[in-house]
């Protein structure tokens, strides 16, 4: 069954949601430019917005890449010792992979001090505590492993993989050979990769031979052997071969390394650790989760997302605005600017495959008991992502804009047929403001004209509610020969949009998804 939701929604002058030069963004359909909303941002305004955020609290998740803090915060509710929460959180700045190195370099700006992933991870409420517990669980069943796991040189090395993962170095067998003796370069051999022959300028050496070697550290040593690698001279060849040899004897003796062989056993301990932490939160389950981290399980979003576009002609309109210095003389202006910015009728569609919804939040093989409490669940969240959807307005210039215009009409189908039908085409030929200048009639016309030609010539029957601000029904014009034009409503307007909601929801079946 699909929940299919079909919003116009006219907004006064403004610049929403913009693009990299900071106009509004736009897209050409039908021939014509048009305004337009990503449907990224149309579902940030929805996870954000107060009612959904109060109405679904404790059944939401949180996107950051603070899972290492949040893991040092709950560790300190765990058994597990103090002196081990360090290395534990170290490790978990691991967990998942950046997906470019764009996104890895981004961690070089951190001065707070706090450890994060490189990637961002979508994180259920009781993800953090779940992996504690996994943890301490298996520090008592699997000692061994557990102590290599908070091993330095076992955390270092996982530090250079991941460092390694974010680089450019194509050469497998030099990459196997510095995760391999990571350790050793960090802690003596740094300072020999600080200048290169060649080089005019010897580089800083983050935190210094003979430190505790850390997540810079790797960065570090993964830049100057990308650079290293590239290099023709003869001694920098030398070096190279030098730089990813395994430790010698006297290397050996100032190291005093502890043991980091893996454990015959570890390989079932990281399956057990990171078996993946699987989701059944609202917004996870409606806009899914894509993760490199092995950790977190991947969701197939239940809900589709359009960009919204505008149902007329955008017009890009340019606001030239001054600033006088209240301290100055004269007449002069002491700033010029000009900011873009238009006002548009969008139109907005999502589509909700409701039982892959309950599906999510049931989880696998649900008994009867937490199926019935998903059910219930998945209610209440349909009745708070409608009217998020309806009362939802990035926040885009919103402070100079004002732009808090509410939806004008709200169409919501409720559909046994598994069809998604997004209801754009209807303005492909762009609307056009009425003799009494209404654009939003003619959309209201032009989106009730086209529901009818799709419902009709492909047997797609819906049970339809509709809100419209002026009680006009949702209809379909069709021309009879030589007869004036006859209006078939195809649904009467609700006398408020929490009639609307109440319709919904009673259309959805009962006990069953």
């Amino acid at each position: 069954m699909l929940i299919e939701i079909h919003i116009l929604q006219n907004h006064s002058p403004g610049n929403l949601n913009r693009d990299d030069l900071g106009a509004p963004k736009s897209a050409y359909f039908g021939g014509k430019l048009r305004g337009r909303i990503s449907s990224q941002c149309i579902k940030r305004s929805i996870r954000r917005h107060d009612d959904f955020q109060t109405e679904l609290q404790g059944h939401l998740g949180t996107r950051t890449k603070e899972f290492p803090e949040m893991v040092r915060e709950q560790l300190k509710k765990s058994t597990i010792p103090d002196k081990e929460h360090d290395h534990i959180v170290q490790r978990c700045t691991g967990i998942a992979k950046a997906e470019d190195k764009a996104g890895a370099m981004q961690e070089k700006d951190s001065t707070d001090g706090k450890k994060r992933t490189p990637q961002l991870i979508y994180l259920d409420p009781g993800h953090v505590e779940e992996f504690v517990k996994r943890l301490a669980g298996l520090r008592e069943t699997m000692p061994e492993a557990y102590k290599y796991y908070l091993n330095p040189v076992a955390g270092f090395q996982e530090m250079m993989r991941v460092a390694l993962d974010e680089g450019e170095l194509d050469d497998d067998k030099l990459k196997a050979n510095i995760i391999k003796n990571a350790w050793v370069i960090a802690k003596l051999r740094m300072r020999r990769l600080a200048k290169f022959e060649g080089e005019d300028e010897e580089q800083d050496v983050p935190g210094g031979e003979g430190t505790e070697p850390s997540e810079a550290a790797a960065k570090w040593i993964v830049e100057r052997v990308e650079l290293l690698a590239q290099r023709d001279e003869n001694k920098n060849k030398e070096l190279l071969k030098e730089i990813q040899k395994a430790a010698n004897g006297p290397e050996k003796e100032k190291l005093q390394k502890a043991e980091a062989e893996k454990p015959k056993g570890y390989d079932k301990f990281a399956e057990d650790l990171f078996q993946p932490l699987q989701s059944n939160v609202v917004d996870i389950a409606l806009f899914g989760r894509m993760t490199t981290s092995d950790a977190f399980e991947d969701v197939e979003a239940s809900l589709e997302v359009a960009h919204a576009i505008s149902t007329n002609e955008m017009v890009r309109e340019v606001d030239y605005f001054t600033a006088i210095d209240d301290r100055g003389k004269g007449v002069a202006a002491a700033h010029v600017g000009a900011n873009q910015f238009n006002s548009c009728t969008y139109y907005k569609y999502f589509s909700l495959d409701w039982n892959a919804f309950v599906a999510r939040l049931s989880g696998s093989n649900p008994k009867p008991e937490a199926k019935k409490s998903a059910e219930e669940l998945a209610r209440k969240a349909l009745r708070s992502l409608i009217r998020a959807a309806a009362f939802a307005v990035p926040s885009g210039k919103k402070k100079g804009h004002a732009h808090n215009n509410l939806p004008d009409a709200v169409l919501v189908e409720v559909k046994q047929k598994r069809v998604p039908t997004n209801y754009a085409n209807a303005f492909l030929t762009p609307a056009a403001p009425s003799a009494d200048g209404d654009l939003l009639a003619d959309s209201i016309r032009k989106l009730g004209h086209y529901a009818t030609l799709v419902s009709r010539g492909y047997g797609i029957a819906a049970e339809r509610c509709w809100f419209e601000l002026e009680q006009r029904p949702l209809a379909f014009t069709s021309p009879e020969g030589n007869n004036p034009a006859k209006t078939v409503p195809l649904a009467r307007s609700e006398e408020s949009f929490d009639a609307l909601l109440d319709k919904v929801i009673a259309a959805l079946p009962k006990g069953a998804a």
